[in-house]
């Protein structure tokens, strides 16, 4: 048995290629009974890589199985007030 060929990279927004699997993982996500049951719309998949390219702390990670999307996790910055405050 081959073993499989496994890529994890950080997506670039602006690779085509990187875009459509996003839109894919997410997609296969979203239509899941977790994510709500539900596809995506095409047209917010068509904007979502540029929409992330917006925002300056987010990132994304991708994993593909023998040149298959599948795996995907968006990275944002976030941070609370309440801890520091104490």
């Amino acid at each position: 048995m081959d073993s499989a060929e496994i890529l994890v990279i950080q997506a670039s927004y602006s690779n085509p290629t990187h875009a459509e699997a996003i839109g894919i993982v997410l997609n296969h996500y979203a239509e899941d009974p977790m994510g709500g049951g539900h596809p995506i719309a095409p047209k917010l998949l068509r904007r979502l890589p540029e929409e992330l390219a917006r925002r300056p702390h987010a990132f994304s990670v991708l994993a593909f199985v023998d040149g298959e999307p599948a795996g995907l996790v968006n990275c944002f910055e976030g941070f609370s007030t309440s801890p520091a405050n104490r």
